[in-house]
């Protein structure tokens, strides 16, 4: 069962300048690796493997956590998926863009903070693309126009709901890869990570096998999948906590 949102996945150019942009507003890193293992089972999902990538996760009380990586070879098109953010009218005078987000101003909040409340997906396929997603929990909004339609989604963990707005780019293909420049992936927390396997199977969904690794003190069970229109997902359970004594 999927039961929240893990994060939101980054491909850097800039790894360390990235890090710092978030930790201005507000964000915090919870783990960072500059040689953490890069699983097997993404080679599918890459243009350029290598053994190891730049990896940092940073965490911000009610938002979607966010995922930077750095690959040794990076590539640079134009990203399918862009994160719309809402902060200050103080902050967005000195807001560096690093991550191309579509950036609106919150006249009620006058803090440091960021709330990331929608992510805009290119697709060329609106019904393949939203019955993918619906494998995750999202669920359709009524649609007003037949070039875009908004999904939402309600974790049973908190009262947080992301949107995800799916319009309708004919140039776009199935072509996407995790280390193409911006933001590319969106990552789930599930309590049956086999079972979740085996249901995008049965739906013809491109899954990758189930690989562990470790960050920090936990070991996580992962998997990707990957849509017909390209979106890549990835899959991810807690397995055990490892303790030093």
């Amino acid at each position: 069962m999927i039961i929240t949102i893990d994060h939101l996945s980054f491909s850097s150019s800039s790894f360390q300048n990235d890090i710092d942009s978030l930790e201005n507003f507000g964000y915090n890193v919870l783990h960072q690796n500059e040689l953490l293992e890069n699983l097997q089972n993404k080679k599918l999902f890459l243009k350029n493997f290598s053994p190891t990538q730049k990896f940092c996760l940073l965490t911000l009380d009610n938002q979607i956590s966010i995922e930077i990586l750095e690959y040794d070879k990076k590539f640079h098109t134009k990203s399918f998926m862009k994160p719309h953010i809402a902060i200050s009218k103080l902050s967005k005078s000195k807001f560096l863009n690093n991550f191309d987000f579509e950036v609106h101003t919150n006249e009620k909040n006058s803090s440091n903070g960021l709330n990331l409340f929608q992510i805009d997906l290119l697709t060329n396929n609106l019904v393949k693309s939203e019955q993918f997603w619906a494998s995750f929990g999202f669920k359709k909004e009524i649609q007003s126009n037949s070039n875009s339609l908004s999904m939402n989604f309600l974790s049973p963990l908190s009262n947080q709901t992301v949107k995800l707005h799916l319009i309708l780019d004919i140039n776009q293909n199935h072509y996407k890869l995790l280390d193409y420049i911006g933001f590319n992936c969106l990552a789930f927390i599930s309590t049956s990570i086999q079972n979740e396997k085996s249901n995008l199977e049965s739906k013809n969904i491109l899954t990758s096998e189930i690989q562990s690794l470790q960050i920090g003190q936990t070991i996580f069970d992962i998997f990707f999948c990957k849509s017909e229109t390209g979106e890549i997902v990835e899959i991810i359970q807690p397995k055990k906590s490892i303790h030093n004594f």
